[in-house]
């Protein structure tokens, strides 16, 4: 009785080992997956802060050429 409850133990400890494995590798996985989505928002904000110094730099210019002939009619 003994030695076979200690057989069924040990091949539930194996699929237990067997999980954690499973486990431990989609964990490795799903924080890979976060380090390239970190990666990937942080060259989005990078990007994001460009166009914004583009659009500030390209609104200077429309402002200034609005602005003149508004002065101008006053």
């Amino acid at each position: 009785m003994c030695s076979e409850r200690t057989g069924l133990c040990s091949e539930r400890t194996g699929l237990y080992s067997e999980r954690i494995g499973l486990y431990s590798e989609r964990i490795g996985l799903c924080s890979e997956r976060i380090d390239l989505c970190s990666e990937r928002t942080g060259l989005c904000s990078e990007r994001i802060s460009l166009y914004s110094e583009r659009t500030d730099l390209c609104s200077e210019p429309i402002r200034e050429a609005i602005a003149v002939p508004y002065e101008r009619s006053l």
